[in-house]
């Protein structure tokens, strides 16, 4: 939903501004259906195209302006795509985990080797609430709910989110945590 209102908003500003930056008037081509193709209709289709393609959430576009249909593929480099989100709070981004999917991260640090979040109070509830939801909890090394803590301040390290993502992401940091440069 957020591309095609980005879109929306996009087309909104150069349908404003069409007359100063010479958007009115036809490029001199057809489309599929025989009609003239008007500058803003390429510039909307365009932007419209770009914004739904980033927003992984469409397979397949089909336009008045494009003969065929645009198969949306995956970037294949990358993979499926993540991106960052922090607000500074463990509930609500797990929450946000929750109801959107991804992964919630606290790793270790050279300042926090044991891991910064308390394990009774903190990473224990929200790794049962994870499980409970069929993902997965884990320290990096062992699954977060069966760590024994040694005392009732313990902190840990915790990667949490659905069992795929944290799959992933643990074969990632096994393949490079040996790496030497």
């Amino acid at each position: 939903m957020n591309g095609l209102q980005t879109a929306i908003k996009a087309v909104s500003i150069a349908v404003r501004k069409a007359g100063m930056i010479n958007l009115y008037g036809l490029t001199g081509s057809s489309n599929v259906q025989g009609e003239d193709v008007k500058k803003l209709d390429v510039l909307s289709n365009d932007l419209f195209i770009n914004m739904l393609k980033s927003s992984y959430s469409t397979c397949l576009l089909i336009s008045e302006e494009n003969d065929e249909a645009i198969e949306v593929e995956f970037d294949k480099r990358s993979g499926k795509p993540y991106s960052a989100r922090y607000c500074g709070s463990m509930v609500a981004d797990v929450h946000r985990t929750l109801i959107y999917g991804g992964i919630f991260l606290y790793p270790s640090t050279k300042q926090s080797p044991k891991g910064k979040l308390r394990l009774l109070y903190e990473c224990n509830p929200m790794a049962f609430i994870i499980e409970q939801a069929g993902g997965l909890a884990t320290n990096g090394k062992i699954p977060i709910l069966d760590i024994q803590p040694n005392h009732i301040h313990d902190r840990a390290p915790i990667f949490l989110g659905s069992q795929e993502d944290v799959k992933e992401l643990m074969c990632i940091i096994e393949k490079f945590s040996n790496h030497k440069p």
